[in-house]
């Protein structure tokens, strides 16, 4: 089952899925996953994370061995693309602060 909803830390649409795990273990619940709504993969610089079902009510994560499917939707978690999740650059660490085995 899906919900539509908006992001609680930037106001976003998004919509939470089921995730139905590739090895479900048993005693533990599913949980939902946050997607992106407006994710089209040809205005995307980012791949989509997960594998939408045709009827669009579960998802499954994309790896290497299963990659998206022709009959699923590609989506992408809202994760990588919150605004107030963005974590800034780490900054330089000022030369002084090297260690001897970082400044050969």
């Amino acid at each position: 089952m899906a919900y539509r909803t908006t992001c609680d830390f930037c106001g976003a649409p998004i919509e939470l899925v089921l995730v139905v795990p590739d090895q479900p273990r048993k005693g533990t619940t599913r949980k939902h996953v946050p997607l992106d709504l407006d994710f089209d993969t040809a205005s995307s610089a980012t791949p989509p994370s997960h594998a939408l079902s045709a009827g669009r009510t579960t998802c499954r994560p994309i790896t290497a061995d299963r990659p998206l499917e022709h009959h699923e939707h590609p989506a992408l978690t809202h994760f990588a693309t919150c605004p107030a999740r963005q974590r800034p650059p780490a900054a330089p660490r000022p030369a002084h602060a090297l260690t001897a085995q970082e400044s050969r």
